[in-house]
């Protein structure tokens, strides 16, 4: 691949890790489709609905990644999480909560 190549999003603004965790997470390129995440509360404001209240329809076409594939990041994802959370609690700063920014305090 080409060393200068930029992906860049539909604002022709550069992709960064958020942006890509998003996608990776996104169980529709393993074709389910998804619906209700979101209901109306009133006009102009909605509300995210709990998991429990999704429709999932598995299987509505064809997905772009093999479901092994899929389920395989999403574990690798967890674990890396829990990694990163058990290296924050591991090794707090000796200076934690003690010094404060002379700029912005």
């Amino acid at each position: 691949m080409n060393a200068n190549y930029e992906l860049k999003n539909q604002k022709s603004n550069l992709w960064n890790a958020f942006q890509a965790g998003i996608i990776i997470r996104n169980e529709v390129y393993i074709g389910t489709f998804i619906g209700r995440k979101l209901s109306t509360v009133r006009p102009w404001e909605t509300k995210r609905n709990e998991e429990s209240e999704y429709i999932k329809i598995e299987g509505r076409h064809e997905g772009l990644v093999a479901e092994e594939l899929f389920r395989e990041a999403q574990k690798a994802i967890r674990v890396r999480n829990k990694r990163e959370a058990y290296k924050k609690e591991e090794n707090p700063s000796p200076l934690k909560g003690k010094v404060k920014c002379g700029y912005c305090g």
